[in-house]
């Protein structure tokens, strides 16, 4: 069954043992990762808003084969982090964005539940930037950090995400591995 709910918008319900089901956010959920999916912006070769930003920061960085900006940071004492910006801007409704990314642990299976609560925890806690998890190829996963924002920042403001974001996943990184630097 559905109903109107007082701002106007249609919810599903089941009246099996009292719960409610929240169909109508499921599916506006779904849509949602549809619509961001669909309309990403093909890149068409590299970003020169990044290479602009960082020409002007004095940073070397490689260009990955997706055409996005690979470069290494300095972290921890003598520890470096690889940090990812995609060339690739995104859109969302009148958002435009860009990722900044770094990855923290390539693991095979399923993040232990007690690693999986803390990374959504820590998440949560952020004011910019959050956990990922994509596919990493021959069956692995990497859980990532990272932060969307807008496509054009300014250098220094560049700089100091990238900066978050690669500190923040060599943080677990090293917790996870110990001294072992492999991103």
């Amino acid at each position: 069954m559905f109903r109107r709910t007082a701002s106007g918008h249609f919810a599903g319900y089941s009246l099996i043992g009292g719960f409610f089901l929240a169909t109508a956010a499921m599916a506006s959920v779904a849509l949602t990762f549809s619509v961001l999916q669909a309309q990403n912006e093909t890149p068409k070769g590299p970003s020169e808003e990044v290479k602009a930003a960082l020409s002007e920061l004095k940073i070397q960085y490689e260009i990955d084969e997706d055409n996005d900006y690979k470069v290494e940071l300095q972290t921890q004492g003598n520890r470096t982090q690889l940090c990812y910006i995609l060339s690739e801007s995104g859109k969302w409704s009148t958002l435009n964005y860009r990722e900044v990314w770094s990855p923290a642990h390539v693991y095979e299976g399923q993040l232990s539940p007690e690693l999986a609560e803390r990374v959504l925890r820590d998440s949560g806690q952020r004011l910019i930037g959050g956990w990922c998890v994509t596919d990493w190829g021959e069956g692995r996963k990497c859980l990532y950090f990272t932060a969307k924002v807008p496509p054009n920042l300014s250098a220094k403001s560049l700089h100091e995400v990238m900066s978050v974001v690669a500190l923040v996943a060599d943080t677990l990184e090293k917790e996870i591995s110990g001294e072992t630097d492999t991103y």
